[in-house]
């Protein structure tokens, strides 16, 4: 009796064909375009996708700005600290993809930093930042551009989108496990010392 065959891994498959999609937000969502517009009250935006090495330098500079003014502070109480070689390293790694959202008149009022890749044999949408300037927090973009990674992570066929977030942040902390319903993932680490945790949701339904 021959062997059960072992069930091959299309993990990286899946991850390579999303690291190969150049399309914009339009054209992978055709049928929900309605995923690139945002509007509450008198706050409007329109998101679109991009590759870290394609954004332009001015624009690159804001968004590591944005990521210095919001969450410096709570790099610099972690055990990590705050390094900004390392955090525009990050920000621009050639995988790095963003999603940007614009007022009408141009301007950058958020964005998130996310990439496609392989975590412990499992394809993974991993969301690095979601930032947002002042004027526009709480009032439901985040959630909407957490929302469009959700569909991102879906059409593509990840098992899960996944984020670090340090412990010391509440309010971040409540935005994910509260509102986005966000589980402590199992990769998490389990020793109280440590000053982050690992949250992750599961992609219920893939296309």
């Amino acid at each position: 009796m021959a062997p059960p065959r072992q069930k091959k891994n299309v993990g990286p498959l899946q991850v390579r064909i999303a690291n190969a999609c150049n399309d914009s937000l339009e054209d992978i969502f055709d049928d929900k375009k309605d995923l690139v517009q945002f509007e509450s009250g008198d706050v409007k935006a329109t998101v679109s996708r991009c590759w870290a090495h394609d954004a332009s330098d001015e624009d690159k500079e804001f968004l590591f700005g944005l990521t210095e003014k919001n969450m410096k502070d709570f790099y610099e109480k972690s055990n990590w600290g705050w390094n900004e070689s390392q955090k525009r390293k990050e920000l621009t790694k050639k995988t790095s993809q963003y999603l940007i959202a614009r007022d009408p008149n141009g301007r950058i009022v958020a964005f998130v930093h996310y990439r496609f890749d392989m975590d412990f044999d499992l394809p993974v949408l991993y969301c690095y930042e979601i930032q947002l300037i002042e004027e526009v927090q709480r009032r439901g973009l985040g959630g909407h551009l957490m929302h469009i990674l959700y569909k991102l992570a879906e059409r593509f066929k990840m098992k899960k989108v996944i984020l670090t977030v340090f412990k010391h942040n509440p309010q971040a902390l409540n935005f994910y496990q509260q509102k986005l319903k966000f589980r402590l993932d199992a990769t998490a680490p389990k020793e109280n010392h440590i000053d982050y945790t690992i949250l992750s949701k599961n992609v219920e339904r893939v296309v």
